[in-house]
């Protein structure tokens, strides 16, 4: 039977169990609205007072004059010696084997009450049952029917603590509860191989004995108790069974998941989950993002959305023990990365990070999408000309930033704010020029700069400057405000462009599809990680079709959708994107740019996390050659060194690590300081390079000189 109106049916159900346990029928029947509304409340409750539990105590009405059997009363080739327990589903012995074969101790339950042709079903089974020979299941030994008609079942018995509090008794941390628990996932996951369910998993039938070993027990009891159609009269515990139990749907191996992840929440929080009509509350307070979403898989409302199998699930527990990616969890910015720097033990503050080019550009201001083909390519050159000419002064401006030219720098700046003090007198001929000098402090890195002459143009309101320069204006504050972290402003300015580019989507189509990769960061910095890499995914064809493979724009793109992909776990595809972003960078010579430099430091990252040592030395050595050339000296040309040195440290390349780790210290020392991580990242890896190529005494001294700067710094946990 199936519930369909469960509303109906919590309701009068959570009522009727606050009722004294021999009241609960009667109240059914007076309240329930119909008599099929009354027989489905009756047969959840009577599946929820007969839990499965080897010690249960609570008295069922089915049950009324019990009589327990004395020590010595035969049942089949067993000999009871005492009671263990009795509640609604019935009582619990302690047995030994009476036939003589050998001394076997036991526990037989004898069932109070049951179904005829479930005990037929059960008998067929049973041999699957006995078969399941895992450490971590109390097995099944024999069964029978005893002189009264009642079935009995004998199993192994454990001598154990039920694992909730034995995890209380011990203390553990949460990553010795994760291992605890992987024991009884192995468990649940050898028992689906060979087609069977418990659907009664709660730390009442985990029991863990003396030497700490969880042992699941009572599999196949659900299944007894159950009719061959009826899934309301399998027994269930109401704080651990899955909506689809409560509902009378078919158990399936996401039952049994969502059982187990009941177990982990109360073995992580020390608390029952609460239940909320057919759902659990689940309680992630204090746990990190990555279990939080474990969890949560776990315990799903639907079962396709939980984990398709207890391998499954197990596997993500690992992953989160080893610092590695979880598939339940959708990835954040860094968040792939993060892991596989933790993973190695480089301090996440000490990283390259994911490197997204915005596009657009002082190129997107000149020119418009013409219908010809002609045209159309024409433009496109234009916009690579253009490009050619960013990159240049970028070049000739990052020097100029960085001190290498300060009467340059001094020259753009006062340029630029005589321009925006005259622009109120002219703004149709100002516009474009204030918009260019915020392009160029935007590509200094100076947003700072940059926001108050794009900020003039985007929020002018005389109707003298020209849409397409009032409409990128809006854009590129955008992308600057973006990135001085006011993100709501942001949106709300690319909100503007886009609404402005949509009343001629024709003639902006180039500077809609460049809106695209601001739009999917938004989201990105939201969480909703699957939406950004959509986006993307989906403007690829577009652009594609606009501007063609071998363009500035196709590159930035594939570059993006490789970043994106990194986000959400996909690495292949994340790979795919990235190289084909390398690729064309390079066709269009462009390889040696900002831009090609993202995409050749995220593919080394990928490589790198990914296991393709190879690939991944080949895109650090060609990516710290670009950096140099571009950058020299830098605080992330100092961390690139670091990763490129760990990477030969794995390969086994002590002594080709050193060579790097040498130049990497004192340029993490002049441009981030002694103390700060980069360097203490670099010096902490030149150790261990010291003490493989056995030169400990050095190896010593570095240590000491670090654990120094290390205090000095006031930076705690792993740099390195």
């Amino acid at each position: 039977m199936r519930i369909e109106n469960w509303e109906q049916v919590s309701h009068l159900f959570d009522q009727a169990m606050e009722k004294p346990e021999d009241e609960r029928a009667g109240y059914v029947q007076s309240e329930a609205s119909s008599p099929e509304l009354a027989e489905q409340v009756l047969r959840l409750i009577s599946a929820a007072e007969r839990e499965t539990g080897f010690l249960a105590t609570g008295e069922s009405g089915q049950v009324v004059d019990r009589v327990i059997l004395e020590p010595g009363t035969r049942l089949g080739n067993w000999k009871i010696e005492s009671p263990l327990g009795a509640g609604g589903m019935g009582e619990v012995y302690l047995v030994t084997r009476a036939d003589g074969l050998y001394d076997q101790v036991a526990a037989l339950k004898l069932i109070a009450s049951y179904d005829a042709n479930a005990w037929e079903r059960f008998s067929r089974e049973r041999q699957v049952l006995a078969s399941l020979e895992d450490p971590g299941i109390g097995r099944l030994i024999d069964g029978g029917v005893a002189e009264d008609g009642r079935p009995f079942l004998v199993m192994e018995h454990v001598d154990g603590q039920p694992i909730d509090a034995f995890v209380t008794d011990k203390k553990l941390s949460t990553s010795q509860k994760l291992k605890l628990f992987l024991h009884v996932c192995d468990a649940v996951s050898h028992a689906h191989g060979r087609l069977v369910l418990h659907r009664d998993i709660k730390p009442a039938n985990i029991l863990v004995t003396g030497d700490g070993i969880p042992r699941l027990i009572d599999f196949g009891v659900a299944s007894l108790l159950d009719g061959d159609d009826e899934d309301l009269k399998a027994p269930m515990t109401l704080r651990y069974a899955a909506p689809e139990q409560l509902s009378g749907d078919p158990a399936s191996v996401a039952t049994d998941v969502f059982g187990l992840g009941a177990t982990l929440h109360e073995l992580l929080t020390s608390a029952p989950p609460t239940r909320k009509g057919r759902s659990l509350l689940v309680e992630t307070g204090g746990m990190t993002a990555s279990l939080a979403a474990i969890l949560s898989t776990a315990l799903a409302d639907a079962p396709n959305a939980r984990y398709s199998s207890v391998g499954a699930f197990a596997a993500d527990i690992r992953a989160y023990l080893d610092d590695r990616p979880v598939a339940a969890m959708p990835g954040g910015a860094g968040y792939e990365l993060g892991l596989f720097l933790k993973r190695n033990t480089i301090a996440a503050s000490a990283v390259i990070a994911v490197f997204l080019a915005l596009g657009a550009g002082l190129a997107g201001t000149l020119w418009q999408a013409e219908q010809t083909r002609e045209e159309r390519d024409l433009a496109i050159r234009e916009r690579e000309r253009l490009r050619t000419m960013q990159q240049a002064t970028f070049v000739m401006f990052s020097e100029a930033s960085d001190g290498a030219d300060t009467t340059t720098r001094e020259l753009v700046t006062r340029s630029a704010e005589q321009v925006l003090a005259d622009f109120q007198n002219d703004p149709a001929e100002a516009a474009p020029v204030l918009h260019m000098y915020g392009e160029l402090f935007y590509l200094m890195n100076d947003y700072q700069a940059a926001e108050p002459l794009l900020r003039a143009v985007a929020d002018n309101d005389t109707g003298e400057v020209e849409t397409a320069i009032s409409a990128l204006a809006r854009h590129d504050l955008a992308v600057v405000l973006f990135r001085m972290g006011d993100v709501d402003t942001a949106r709300d300015y690319l909100a503007q462009a886009e609404a402005m580019w949509t009343e001629d989507p024709v003639q902006f189509r180039y500077q809609i599809l460049d809106g695209y990769l601001l739009e999917s960061q938004l989201l990105a910095h939201d969480g909703e990680m699957a939406e950004a890499e959509a986006v993307l995914a989906n403007a690829l064809p577009e652009r594609l079709a606009v501007s063609g493979r071998d363009s500035m724009d196709t590159a930035i793109l594939y570059n993006n959708l490789g970043a994106a992909r990194m986000r959400i776990g996909d690495l292949p595809g994340a790979i795919e994107a990235s190289e084909n972003a390398r690729d064309v960078f390079a066709s269009v010579e462009r390889l040696e740019s900002p831009d090609g430099l993202n995409t050749m430091n995220n593919l080394a990252t990928l490589y790198h996390v990914t296991g393709d040592l190879e690939a991944a030395e080949t895109a650090y050595s060609e990516t710290l050659r670009l950096r140099q050339n571009l950058f020299g000296g830098s605080v992330a040309t100092a961390v690139l060194m670091s990763n490129y040195a760990k990477l030969k440290l794995q390969k086994g390349d002590a002594e080709g690590a050193l060579d790097l780790f040498d130049v990497a210290i004192p340029m993490a020392d002049e441009y981030g300081g002694a103390s700060g991580p980069a360097s203490l990242a670099a010096r902490f890896g030149k150790a261990e390079a010291l003490i493989l190529t056995a030169r400990l005494e050095e190896a010593d001294i570095l240590l000491e000189e670090s654990s120094g700067l290390l205090a000095e710094g006031g930076l705690t946990g792993s740099v390195y």
